[in-house]
């Protein structure tokens, strides 16, 4: 199952918004006050507790903790500025998730994908 975990701020609603409005068949999306952080502990914590039966799972939230989450789980060192996307793979459970991800995608839409034409 895909599913979404969103912060509950405006901004990260908003994004999610767009990115949900190009998919074929958007996952459900579940808002969480934890992914409101600007610390990457606070983003282990949403990624041990999810589901194990959801296998796929976007994770909308700020920066640097978005970053340092990339970081931690892929030790890549790549940055991750505003409407940057890095799919990660992990290899075992959720609750097990820690460093040893493969980082296999990472980068932004071009500059005129994000205005209101």
């Amino acid at each position: 199952m895909n599913h979404a975990v969103i912060s509950p701020a405006q901004r990260a609603r908003t994004t999610w918004d767009l990115v949900s409005g190009e998919l074929a068949g958007p996952p459900p999306a579940t808002l969480d006050g934890r992914a409101y952080t600007f610390d990457a502990r606070g983003l282990m914590e949403i990624v041990w507790d999810l589901p194990e039966d959801w296998e796929t799972v976007a994770l909308v939230g700020h920066n640097p903790a978005m970053q340092e989450l990339v970081n931690h789980l892929t030790a890549s060192g790549r940055a991750m500025p505003t409407s940057c996307v890095a799919v990660v793979g992990l290899p075992g459970p959720w609750a097990e998730a820690g460093p040893g991800g493969d980082l296999l995608a990472h980068g932004r839409p071009p500059a005129d994908a994000l205005t209101d034409d």
